[in-house]
């Protein structure tokens, strides 16, 4: 049997979301601020970088949850948020490589918009991770999907 479970995103976002799946986990999202990463300069500089070619919002206000080797999310607490947002929302881009020679760093990425927030999936040497920001921020936006309206009213 499916039931629904409502996971409420952070204070930042407006909306809540219903998960058509049992047993669902609510993960905690954080601030990029908050990752354990955060500390090192040369990742901060790196993120600023990449962030800026999405959204205006400041690197340490994105929110995402992440999978790391030492957490603080599961791989399938990400995957069963991704298949909501796939679902519902609008791929803006797909199979998107982000690559920095100087740093040694490769990524595959996809952009989505569901409602009000873009995400962009990320899947790294160090894990999986979905960040999330403002549409008002974002420097790539789409209409409302009217499959996200009817759902959320």
């Amino acid at each position: 049997m499916t039931t629904k479970i409502q996971t409420t995103f952070p204070k930042a976002f407006p909306k809540t979301i219903t998960f058509d799946v049992q047993g669902a986990p609510r993960p905690k999202w954080l601030y990029v601020r908050q990752l354990p990463n955060y500390i090192s300069a040369q990742i901060r500089e790196f993120g600023t970088m990449i962030f800026s070619g999405f959204t205006k919002t400041k690197i340490e206000d994105i929110q995402c949850i992440a999978c790391l080797a030492t957490g603080p999310h599961q791989s399938f607490e990400l995957n069963r948020v991704l298949g909501h947002i796939a679902k519902y929302g609008q791929k803006i881009s797909d199979n998107g490589i982000v690559e920095s020679l100087r740093l040694q760093y490769k990524a595959d990425i996809a952009l989505y918009q569901l409602g009000e927030y873009q995400f962009l999936a990320v899947v790294d040497f160090a894990g999986k991770y979905i960040y999330a920001w403002p549409v008002a921020d974002a420097k790539t936006q789409v209409a409302l999907s009217s499959r996200y309206a009817m759902i959320m009213s």
